[in-house]
């Protein structure tokens, strides 16, 4: 009796398995995940060298391309640009082999100074030198020996043939590395070469912009692959005046008509609220978007690049604010809600806000020639 129990279960089993399997080989784009899917805690803080994360914090910046007359700057996905590329090899280098040269009052005449062909790196928040040093390579101390954290990164060609210059503004103050390596210099001036050959097209306001896939065109059940990153576990559902709203215990998600989700979670008891570390923080922030896009492109929908467009820490709360714009083809695009499409707060080593604009971007005649 116990063995045809249990023949019994298994056989069931299988043809459970079989069904789904035969499912997904005659749809295609079935999902096993919608039977057996994989949740993860929008309060899971990754580790500050989870690579994926960790990269993305260092391209959150603005690459500035100067050659000569020609200037032109390139915003979001920086890791697939060819001048990332260049300036990601140099700095290794330097970090491995350079020497501190000088360091100086970053004022006018300085700016006056710069050589008229350069890569820059310019971020809108402060860079942790040791963060930044220990993405790239691993000589301890290198840069944070002389300053603790930068703005702008500027990669120059020096007058001695063999030596590229990388200028760390801070502010108000600048600091000089040197690296001496003739192959990466002559690449380096190639490369600007080349750019100032084939500049693009100086970008303007699309005339026109098609928004995709927003909120009122999925269905009820598209919108819960959504919470799989946002709730540790399957949350309750009820509508409440027009919004499809899922909590549990301490999380709530709220759906609204206007193609906005909104997430809100109450500390954890342990939770401190004493101040934390940006780069920590930001880290944390920018997991919890990754996972939103990868969830996204398991559903075959597209999603616009972002920018970090401002960032405060509250006090009183302990929570950092940050705020992020979506950008279209090197584009960034207003979207009229509060100059901001995406915001997170992150308080510790979670994230208890978080609020986006469920819309993909298009554009036609983005750029004039």
């Amino acid at each position: 009796m116990h063995k045809s129990w249990i023949k019994n279960v298994i056989i069931v089993i299988l043809g459970v398995v079989c069904t789904v399997l035969a499912v997904r080989l005659w749809f295609g784009a079935f999902s096993l995940d919608m039977f057996f899917p994989s949740r993860v805690a929008a309060s899971t803080a990754p580790h500050l060298h989870d690579e994926a994360v960790s990269a993305r914090v260092i391209t959150l910046a603005s690459l500035r391309i100067q050659a000569g007359d020609v200037h032109f700057a390139v915003r979001g996905q920086l890791s697939s640009h060819p001048a990332w590329n260049e300036a990601g090899i140099a700095i290794g280098q330097l970090i491995e082999g350079g020497v501190f040269a000088r360091s100086g009052v970053a004022d006018d005449a300085f700016w006056a100074s710069l050589p008229n062909a350069f890569i820059s790196v310019e971020y809108n928040f402060p860079m942790s030198s040791t963060f930044f040093r220990e993405s790239f390579a691993t000589r301890s101390g290198f840069l944070s020996s002389h300053f603790d954290y930068f703005y702008t990164l500027i990669i120059a060609p020096a007058h001695n043939p063999y030596t590229l210059d990388f200028t760390f503004v801070q502010g108000d103050g600048f600091y000089v590395f040197s690296l001496n390596h003739l192959a990466l210099h002559q690449s380096f001036v190639e490369f600007l070469d080349d750019a100032a050959a084939s500049a693009p097209s100086t970008p303007h306001a699309p005339a026109a912009i098609t928004s995709m896939v927003p909120i009122s065109e999925i269905t009820l059940s598209g919108v819960r692959n959504y919470l799989y990153f946002l709730f540790p576990s399957p949350p309750a559902y009820s509508p409440i005046g027009g919004a499809w709203v899922y909590r549990d215990a301490r999380r709530i998600a709220r759906f609204f008509p206007d193609n906005t989700l909104e997430f809100n979670a109450a500390p954890a008891p342990s939770v401190s609220t004493a101040g934390g570390d940006l780069i920590h923080a930001l880290h944390i922030a920018l997991a919890i978007i990754n996972k939103d896009k990868v969830h996204q492109a398991q559903r075959d929908a597209k999603v616009n690049e972002i920018t970090l467009a401002n960032h405060y820490y509250n006090a009183a709360t302990g929570r950092w604010h940050f705020y992020f714009n979506y950008i279209l083809s090197n584009y960034v695009i207003d979207t009229g809600r509060e100059g901001y499409a995406l915001s997170v707060q992150v308080l510790g080593d979670e994230v208890v806000f978080y609020r986006r604009l469920m819309v993909y971007f298009l554009a036609e005649g983005l750029y004039e020639h």
